[in-house]
């Protein structure tokens, strides 16, 4: 009841705020329905989790357990009035709520659009969906002879797959403002839980064929088995039905964050985890001279590496498909994946430099338990890792029309990211600097190891200065590729029919911040030759472009 009060409880935060925004931008009130939806639609997604539950327990009990046959009442009394509570009193709830809902969502197109509706639909299908993977995981580890069957668990997987797939249902015939929200969730959410499911398996099986001995529990390899089915399952599911979606910036988001970025920032964690301990045993100081145990984390962080690069592999190959020219999808892709190989090089020269120091200090270890050259031959092998995929990629960038490139959004934002990150790791490091050595100076203490003392800040000021000054250097290139601001509106609304090429071809050839509000009347076609040749010589900072037979009208306006 905590954890449900809690997420009702942000739901509330979520909705004043996008309802509060929406009303100053709009300049208008916020929605007259938006109270009455706010109780409608929180009230409804809390009958529907008791409903559930309680549906859950009773199917349960009706499934019995082995041979104790079918249980309805035994010794747990308070579980079964509580069940029995939920359900005799939240079902016919429940349905009416559900009833009147529905009424109003076929009849009203402005209740489809609401975030009411956005909400319980997305919060609904997520949670019957976590809790049935959660369920048919433990149904399906049994029957891989990984644990004993429970009949809890069958009674869950029955009662919230089958709500997860009537709201599916529900859903698709009435969408809501976002209907790629909650496939491109159950799509991140059955991603994870399949990657993770994968590469314990992989793992499992490593360790099967390694080990001397030939029996291992089949225990750990079942249950691993049973989350790469379940997760499996759930992504297919989802992004089978978003794959047929527009590309939207949550479609692309959820490819870019989890797909390509999370597939590589893993797959490199774990490959350089790899050849870290290949490099310490054959260079550095083992911590044991028995293998078997200096390489104990060697199958999981293989299994990683190989699933990781897998997910990387399939998402860049999504964000590729279908492309004839570069487009803003491949310059995310590209400065995404550049940027986290210079994250990993500039992580990696940062420790190298700090092993240098502690060397030269005479120190013998960097971090408590492990050697100085340990520590050494982990940055290198972050460096060796990150820095060819940073080179590659930013090589590869630069190498296009960079007359073009330069006036990308996606560029300028990587060039602002990088450049703010350095500064502000490099002012906390020469902050932290001044501080260690003014405390000893004014203490009276001054050490002798005052090198040893800043070596991490040290080492980050300079790798951060490096970065800086390079992409300083970058930026103020394209400050002089960049051609000469041209006049014209800043903002122009475009009110005809429904054309996003159009809408985006105005954007690019007149850096305008563009919107388009689609005519529902019979309206002839346009084109964007046609609205930009409209918008030659207007002074109007902001317009409103209308489309007619003559062609379209332009009107200078003034937003409030």
């Amino acid at each position: 009841m905590i954890g449900v009060l809690a997420l009702l409880g942000l739901a509330a935060l979520i909705w004043a705020a996008v309802g509060r925004r929406a009303g100053r931008d709009s300049g208008k009130p916020g929605d007259p329905h938006g109270v009455r939806r706010f109780f409608q639609y929180t009230l409804l997604y809390g009958l529907f989790v008791v409903v559930a539950f309680g549906s859950a327990g009773l199917v349960g009990r009706i499934l019995g357990a082995g041979s104790e046959g079918p249980v309805l009442i035994g010794r747990r009394e308070v579980a079964l009035a509580r069940d029995l509570s939920f359900f005799l009193i939240g079902a016919p709830l429940y349905a009416g709520l559900g009833w009147w809902s529905l009424k109003r969502l076929r009849s009203e197109p402005e209740e489809r659009r609401s975030l009411g509706w956005l909400i319980y639909s997305t919060a609904a299908t997520v949670t019957a969906l976590g809790v049935a993977m959660g369920a048919v995981h433990d149904v399906a580890a049994a029957l891989f002879g990984s644990t004993d069957l429970d009949r809890w668990a069958a009674g869950r997987a029955v009662v919230w797959g089958l709500a997860w797939f009537g709201h599916r249902i529900v859903v698709r015939r009435i969408p809501s403002g976002t209907p790629e929200l909650p496939l491109i969730a159950g799509s991140a959410i059955g991603l994870v839980v399949a990657a993770g499911g994968l590469s314990s398996l992989l793992s499992g099986a490593i360790e099967v064929l390694i080990q001397e001995q030939a029996m291992v529990s089949r225990s750990p390899l079942g249950d691993a088995g049973a989350t790469l089915v379940v997760g499996a399952a759930a992504w297919v599911a989802h992004w089978s039905a978003a794959l047929k979606m527009e590309r939207s910036p949550l479609w692309l988001g959820y490819v870019f964050v989890f797909g390509v970025g999370g597939g590589l920032l893993a797959a490199l964690a774990a490959a350089g985890a790899v050849f870290r301990d290949v490099l310490v045993w054959f260079v550095g100081d083992p911590r044991t001279p028995d293998a078997t145990r200096h390489f104990d984390d060697l199958p999981g962080a293989v299994s990683v590496a190989l699933v990781a690069g897998i997910v990387w592999w399939y998402h860049r190959a999504v964000v590729h498909r279908h492309e004839t020219e570069r487009a803003e999808p491949r310059r995310i892709y590209e400065y995404l994946v550049a940027g986290i190989g210079l994250l990993a090089a500039a992580g990696g020269s940062t420790a190298l430099l700090v092993g240098f120091l502690e060397a030269v200090s005479g120190a013998r270890t960097i971090v408590e338990g492990d050697t100085a050259v340990n520590t050494l031959l982990g940055a290198a092998t972050y460096l060796v890792i990150g820095s060819p995929v940073w080179w590659s990629f930013w090589r590869r960038i630069q190498s296009t029309d960079l007359e073009a490139e330069v006036t990308s959004p996606t560029r300028r934002f990587y060039l602002f990211a990088v450049l703010g990150s350095g500064v502000v790791v490099g002012v906390s490091a020469l902050i932290t600097a001044t501080f260690i050595v003014l405390e000893g100076v004014l203490g009276g203490d001054l050490r002798a190891d005052i090198l040893f003392a800043v070596r991490l800040a040290a080492a980050s000021l300079v790798i951060a200065a490096v970065v800086v000054a390079y992409h300083w250097a970058i930026y103020r290139s394209d400050r002089a590729r960049s051609p000469a601001p041209q006049g014209g509106p800043r903002y122009v609304l475009l009110i005809g029919p429904a054309d996003k090429d159009v809408v985006r071809a105005v954007r690019e050839r007149t850096g305008a911040e563009v919107q388009l509000w689609t005519r529902t009347d019979q309206v002839p076609p346009w084109s964007a030759d046609e609205v930009v040749e409209s918008l030659a010589g207007i002074s109007d900072d902001e317009v409103v472009v209308v489309a007619g037979p003559e062609g379209p009208r332009v009107m200078g306006v003034e937003r409030a």
